[in-house]
């Protein structure tokens, strides 16, 4: 009978992985942003040699610590960071938005029901298995560094997922690039696409 691969970051790395040789790619740039920053840690892990660049959008990887989580739930009163970013109503995916965006950005209501359905309602079990696994993937991608000379980091002014702290600290420790994109939260690509590619496209060249 068919089953599905568990839901870890291993697996998610080795799928990866798996694309790239079956679409014939060696070396490549990567971006990563939030849980996509970890998946980059894991492929630079396991696989030193395949990135050309780097860039780690609003993400710790693995400079994210126990402290860093306990000081997550405590500011969203979660138990666990399953219940903050695995919405189970429409006012939890707005919450969740509310999260990504600096500024408000109320949605309707009818949409709010179709993201629930399109993007949660199938996946939940899922996406909790990832979010609980990730913690236990602390140490992984530390040598991050030394497969890739230079890296990107760039972080929301106004994260409040991941505080910009811990970005500094991040690229701090990679000796990475280090850019700010003002007026966003979570997801600056978003809310400045226009600075957010000019910081991008400066660093590849």
């Amino acid at each position: 009978s068919f089953s599905y691969a568990p839901p870890t970051l291993e697996t998610q790395v080795e799928a990866m992985k798996l694309l790239l040789e079956v679409e014939g790619f060696s070396h490549l740039d990567v971006m990563g942003v939030s849980y996509g920053g970890f998946l980059c840690f894991g492929l630079a892990s396991r696989f030193p040699d395949i990135f050309e660049k780097a860039i780690i959008v609003d993400s710790p990887g693995p400079f994210f610590s126990e402290e860093d989580i306990k000081a997550l739930l405590s500011r969203f009163k979660a138990s666990s960071p399953e219940d903050i970013f695995v919405p189970e109503t429409p006012a939890q995916v707005q919450g969740l938005l509310d999260l990504a965006l600096y500024k408000d950005r109320r949605v309707p209501g009818f949409i709010l029901k179709d993201m629930k359905k399109q993007l949660f309602s199938n996946y939940q079990q899922a996406q909790r298995g990832l979010l609980r696994d990730l913690p236990t993937h602390r140490g992984l991608g530390q040598d991050v560094r030394l497969s890739v000379q230079k890296p990107l980091v760039i972080w929301g002014s106004h994260d409040e997922v991941f505080p910009l702290e811990t970005g500094q600290k991040l690229a701090a420790a990679l000796d990475a690039d280090w850019a700010v994109i003002p007026e966003t939260a979570h997801a600056p690509m978003q809310e400045q696409p226009a600075e957010f590619n000019k910081v991008l496209q400066a660093y590849l060249g």
